[in-house]
């Protein structure tokens, strides 16, 4: 659509995303600026609050294959969508990790919501989050009645997570949203996150999309084996 009509718009703003504005008609004053002022000096704060924090994990992704659909599919009070095949199902075993579970005729899909619980990146995170897939393992393995054969959690493959940093001090200024896209390793975001207490904490993250064993990332958190700059 920009496409088509490129004679008659223009950029304003060269950026990703761009911003356009229809030709020959005047904006206003502020047509220039992309974030609220003045956003220097609230990444400046941000940066110096979570600088000395620990690295996190939260909205976690994984998936593996298993036949787990055949059996469960056939239960009558299960629901199937009609569009995907997929029946989804949610779960929080350990309280404040909320998972889905969506499952398809040949493979799980597992997403571990806690954005406000995030996973720290160190030993003891490691540890938890062994905790917390042998629980979903065993869920998993009670649902295909031990008829169905789950793959060890350490041979998943976890696809995506969002890695960063939360500050202990809370935000009391303007909302605030900035992203930075190759200034570090990719797309980095800082943005305040408005915590269930009502408190407002800046926040730093990077999406990543490892797509690697369980048992590697395990690996790279009991080593703290952080390969990004972001974390400094």
């Amino acid at each position: 659509m920009i496409y088509r009509l490129k004679g008659q718009i223009e950029i304003i703003v060269k950026s990703n995303p761009c911003f356009y504005k229809v030709r020959g008609v005047q904006l206003g004053k502020n047509d220039g600026f992309v974030t609220d002022y003045p956003t220097g000096e609230k990444l400046i704060w941000m940066l110096n609050q979570l600088k000395k924090q620990p690295a996190s994990i939260h909205d976690i992704k994984i998936q593996f294959d298993s036949n787990l659909y055949d059996t469960i599919s056939k239960i009558s009070v299960v629901e199937i969508n009609p569009k995907n095949k997929g029946i989804f199902l949610n779960c929080e075993l350990i309280s404040g990790y909320h998972t889905k579970l969506s499952i398809y005729p040949a493979k799980i899909q597992i997403d571990i919501s806690c954005t406000f619980n995030p996973i720290v990146y160190d030993n003891q995170g490691a540890i938890f989050l062994i905790v917390l897939l042998t629980n979903l393992q065993n869920f998993l393995i009670s649902l295909g009645k031990d008829q169905v054969q789950i793959p060890d959690f350490r041979q998943w493959i976890i696809t995506h997570y969002h890695f960063g940093k939360d500050g202990k001090e809370e935000w009391n200024g303007e909302s605030f949203h900035i992203t930075i896209a190759d200034a570090f390793d990719g797309l980095t975001r800082y943005y305040g996150k408005i915590m269930p207490n009502g408190k407002k904490i800046p926040r730093g993250e990077q999406i990543c999309t490892p797509k690697i064993k369980i048992s590697d990332e395990l690996e790279k958190m009991f080593s703290l084996d952080i390969s990004t700059n972001f974390v400094n």
